[in-house]
Order: C-alpha cells, then structure tokens, then sequence
C-alpha cells in the first residue's frame, strides 16, 4: 500500500507511474506462474500501453505573451463558424442586405462586415448593453430610425443600414469615424474630435475593416467565378 500511495496521485504524472507500478508487478507474477489473473491484468495493460505509444502525438501550440497571434484569425472565423462559413451565415440575407444597401448607398460588403463583427449573422443576438439582432440596435438607435420589431431581420438590416448612412453623411463619408460612432456613439467621435480612444472602438473598427475586405475578396472570387 506504501508503494501505491508513493506512486499514486490525481494528476497525470501519478497515472503514468501507476500504470508503469501494476504492469510491472503484472509482469512480475505473471513469469512466476502464480495468479492466473495476473497475466490477464499484465495483458490488458500491456496492450493499452501499445495503443497509447501508437496514437499519434496532440501538439499544442501557445503562444507568447508577447507576441501577436496570426493575423488570420478573423479569417479562419470567416470560413468556418458555428458548424457551417460564415460567409453562408449572412448569405441567408443577401436580399435584404441588397435592398437596404441599394436605397441607403452603403457597400454591402460593408453591412456584412458588420452583421460579422457585431453578432455573427445571428438573429437573436443579444450584447451585455442590450444590443440586438444581427446589426446590434439599441432600443434608442432603434426609436431613432423607426425600428419597431428588432428581432425581425428584415427591420434591423434596414434600421442598421440607415444609421450608418447617418453616420457617414454627418462624418463626410469617412468610414472609420461612421464605425467609431456605430460603436461608441457620434457624440464621442466629436467630443474627441476623431476616434474615440476606447481600446473596445479602436478594436472594433479593425475587426469591421479586416472583415471588410475579407468580403470584398469573396466578391471578387465569386465574379471570376462566374465568368
């Protein structure tokens, strides 16, 4: 029992050396002829222990605190999201995404940047602010552009599409302030005069860029596609 104890332990450097414990002991009794049990037990444990040695190895890889993750993270989320693309996510509002587009004169590889950054292509998604629905109206945003159902997708691709022609016509077409403002509201991008400098506006306004042009690209490979 002194033994055990010795080598046990709930951590896997204990597990390890009690699996070495009993196969030896197993080996042991199993050549000296006495238990016939114990040549089953050496057996089943020996055979664990090839197949473990067989597995192909897991290698993690980390990396260090102070170096920067692959900068296409935002691409692999593009591709691959909740069991199925992203990009086939929002493809399931392509036609209101056009429309609203169309009548506010916004990209709509733009609004889809957004529908990604903000709530991932999901209809009911809720923020820790009380922001809902794929553009992620709050309920004075959604009052502001007569918005009454937000969780009818149709409404808040609409209402979100004509916030952000607000936003651009009152910042001159510059998008990054129209983002800014779509994040931490217009008042902080003219109180600060530009950019606000909130670590969660300056992060969300890269991500909505990266996607960006993440969409554009499809777009241009969708067309050559289809020459």
């Amino acid at each position: 029992m002194r033994i055990i104890q010795f080598f046990g332990g709930d951590n896997f450097g204990g597990d390890v050396l009690d699996g070495i414990f009993y196969l030896e002991l197993s080996r042991h009794i199993a050549k000296s002829g006495k238990f016939g049990i114990a040549e089953l037990v050496y057996k089943q444990l020996e055979q664990k222990d090839l197949k473990v040695a067989n597995e192909p190895k897991k290698v993690e890889v980390k990396y260090a605190t102070n170096t920067r993750r692959p900068q296409n993270i935002e691409k692999r989320k593009f591709l691959t999201m909740y069991g199925e693309s992203l990009i086939d996510r929002i493809k399931r509002f392509d036609d209101l995404i056009k429309k609203a587009s169309a009548e506010f004169n916004v990209p709509e590889e733009l609004v889809k940047a957004i529908i990604a950054v903000e709530s991932s292509g999901n209809v009911f998604a809720v923020s820790s602010k009380g922001a809902k629905g794929l553009m992620q109206l709050i309920d004075s945003t959604a009052e502001f552009v007569g918005v009454k159902n937000v969780w009818h997708p149709a409404e808040n691709i609409y209402g979100g599409v004509k916030y952000l022609r607000y936003l651009l016509d009152r910042f001159n077409g510059d998008i990054k302030l129209a983002l800014a403002g779509y994040n931490a509201g217009p008042e902080n991008v003219e109180r600060y005069g530009g950019v606000p400098p909130f670590p969660e506006t300056i992060e969300y306004i890269g991500k909505v860029m990266r996607y960006l042009k993440l969409f554009e690209q499809n777009k241009i490979q969708n067309a050559d596609g289809e020459r």
